[in-house]
């Protein structure tokens, strides 16, 4: 099920990112906000909410409770859609200064990426991996590094360890929202 959505925008008050409308459900996503100046009254100033909006009828926004299920994904947390956004977000890394993704080590999900897959590989046939030539995220051919095993393993770790800060500030981030709902 393909699920397209649309711009748009809301005035002060910001909407639910999951909300039961009347034939079916509105989801949201993507949200930015911006302070704007009312242009009948120069003195007032309001926010305005930009987002991604979808309507699904209760049969199809089933089936995407399903689809969330089954994914490990939470639709309807900003933690967890931060923490997704954040692994896809490139990080330097300081060795050479080039920018790699945390998700390329694990993604949201727990899920093995494309850098574990080929650190087992090259346990079982190093000889056929390394050296490696390995992409940054600017995926200019310039920054192509190429790397032995060591330095490699050097790399998922470094990944490694943004993740584990992201997944920590993701936990903290969650209890904060489930504090605020219990309130």
């Amino acid at each position: 099920m393909a699920i397209t959505f649309k711009r748009a925008e809301k005035i002060n008050d910001k909407p639910e990112r999951v909300e039961k409308a009347l034939n079916g459900w509105y989801i949201r996503k993507s949200f930015k906000s911006e302070e704007v100046v009312d242009p009948q009254n120069e003195e007032i100033k309001n926010i305005k909410y930009s987002y991604d909006e979808a309507f699904l009828t209760d049969d199809e926004y089933n089936i995407f409770l399903i689809g969330q299920e089954i994914s490990g994904e939470n639709y309807n947390s900003d933690a967890y859609l931060n923490y997704k956004a954040a692994l896809d977000k490139p990080v330097i890394y300081p060795e050479n200064g080039n920018k790699y993704k945390p998700l390329w080590v694990k993604n949201a999900q727990g899920e093995d990426g494309v850098y574990i897959d080929f650190l087992q590989k090259g346990e079982m046939f190093p000889e056929l991996i390394y050296p490696i030539a390995i992409w940054d995220a600017t995926e200019n051919p310039e920054k192509i590094v190429s790397m032995d095993k060591e330095a490699f393993k050097a790399l998922v770790g470094y990944l490694g360890k943004v993740q584990e800060k992201l997944y920590t500030e993701y936990k903290i981030a969650k209890g904060q929202e489930e504090q605020e709902r219990n309130i």
